[in-house]
Parts: structure tokens; sequence; C-alpha cells
């Protein structure tokens, strides 16, 4: 009777070795590096633009408000802002000027946002911004 013996041979040739060569761990750990920095650079990405939203939703708010404000005014009432009205973080400020049917009023915010004097665009502390629309008469 012919007993076979186990052979701890494997079929790559290498006898009994099992695990990784220190070439597969290098290149997992390159891989891994690579992928550990993309979700930094995102994360640091997406930090910044919920930044910047929260700045412009805030600067929506402080100019509806005032609008609203405006619109509530009788159409013979509404004139030239005399000072600032702060809003949150905001300064509002208007200028009206009369039409034959309508008064044209452009807003400026000052407050934070976004300054393009570089390739990059910053958020900067103190940014004006304008914005316009028409009050028909009633």
């Amino acid at each position: 009777m012919m007993i076979m013996k186990a052979s701890s041979e494997r079929p790559d040739g290498r006898a009994g070795r099992s695990g990784f060569t220190i070439i597969e761990v290098l290149f997992a750990l390159i891989i891994l590096t690579v992928g550990i920095l993309g979700l930094a650079s995102t994360t640091l990405f997406v930090v910044r633009q919920t930044q910047v939203a929260e700045v412009a939703t805030e600067r929506v708010m402080a100019l509806q408000s005032v609008i609203e404000r405006l619109n509530a005014t009788p159409y013979n009432s509404i004139s030239n802002s005399t000072e600032p009205v702060t809003i949150g973080s905001f300064e509002v400020t208007w200028t009206v000027s009369e039409g034959s049917l309508s008064k044209q009023v452009v807003l400026v915010t000052t407050g934070p946002g976004l300054q393009y004097n570089t390739d990059q665009p910053t958020l900067a502390p103190s940014v004006s911004e304008t914005f316009e629309y028409r009050i028909l008469s009633r």
C-alpha cells in the first residue's frame, strides 16, 4: 500500500510560505494613503461650501425681511433709507427712484460674503451686494 504524503509545495513554486510580500503591503499602503488624502480634501471642500451656503442664506433672509417691510409700507410712504437696517450680521440700505406707475428699489447688503479679487473666491467679512426690484402702485 502506498501512502501519499501531503505536499507543502504551492503551485507558484514557493514552499510552505503564506501571507503577503513587502511589495504587496507597500502598494496597499500607497493606495490607502491616496484614498484617505482624497477624502480629506473632499471634506475641506464640503465644509467651505457649507459655510458659503450659510452666508448666502443669511443674506437672502436679510433682504427678504427688508422687502417684506417695504411691501407692507403704503406706496406713497416708500422712500430712501435714512440709516442702515441691521439684520443678523448684515446691514441693509436702499434707495428708491420714482417711475410713472412704479418705484424702483435698489437694496445694498453689506456683510460677510464671497470676494472675487483672486483666482479663488474667498470668504470676506465685509462684502456689498446689490439687489433691485420694482414696487407697483396700487
